[in-house]
């Protein structure tokens, strides 16, 4: 599956407010997705999608475990 397929699937779960270069508050929502890649598809990763710094999202992905339940299906 395309990537920003999967980052479009989830809006922003989180709210953030960041103080940008301008001296303006960006807006920011954040999601984060647990995923697998065929690379490696026995290690669980998380994908974090950050909505409002630019036209795409921002994704980031990490091996750390997030500390609700719920993102992890495995």
């Amino acid at each position: 599956m395309n990537i920003l397929e999967v980052a479009h699937q989830y809006k922003g779960n989180y709210a953030l407010k960041f103080n940008g270069r301008n001296k303006k508050y960006v807006n920011c929502k954040i999601s984060y997705i647990p995923v697998r890649i065929c690379e490696f598809p026995n290690k669980e990763l998380l994908m974090v999608v950050v909505y409002g710094f630019g036209k795409e999202p921002m994704m980031l992905w990490t091996n750390l475990k997030s500390t609700e339940s719920e993102a992890y299906p495995w």
